[in-house]
């Protein structure tokens, strides 16, 4: 397989891997963001600070917290005073935030679990391993790059 085509595979596969992260975050009623932050809020059973949010997801600041304000109004999320800044947020999940992550968010992780409990502990481990050393050899090349950029 050439680069051209490994690139063509790669990208195919990432967006449509996307794309049914997308796809049940609108059926459950959410923007993708909004979904991202139940997801992770439920996953990690823990409060974010809003901008630790972003950083996570690599989204810009004012995405994630226009996805907060809209997860508040809708009484699934709970704002406190954060202890960074004045203006510093954390957030956590309600009660009827939890209800709704098990509701929506449990599914998809059991979805998830169902799909990786196909694999075995070797095809697991080993994909892990080479989807890291990829991404490190990439994040190498990106260094280079803007290293390269900067003369």
């Amino acid at each position: 397989m050439d680069n051209r085509q490994w690139n063509r595979s790669y990208s195919e596969i990432k967006n449509q891997y996307g794309a049914l992260y997308r796809s049940i975050a609108v059926h459950s009623g959410f923007s993708e963001t909004q979904f991202r932050i139940l997801y992770h809020l439920y996953l990690e059973e823990d409060s974010f600070m809003q901008n630790e949010l972003a950083e996570r997801f690599c989204l810009s600041k004012q995405t994630v917290n226009s996805a907060i304000a809209k997860l508040n109004e809708m009484g699934l999320i709970r704002l406190d005073k954060g202890t960074t800044g004045k203006n510093s947020k954390l957030v956590s999940l309600t009660e009827s935030g939890l209800q709704r992550c098990k509701e929506r968010i449990m599914p998809l992780i059991d979805a998830e679990n169902n799909a990786l409990s196909q694999m075995d502990d070797s095809e697991i481990h080993e994909f892990l391993r080479l989807y890291e050393m990829l991404y490190l050899k990439f994040e190498s090349e990106i260094s280079r790059l803007m290293k390269e950029d900067a003369r």
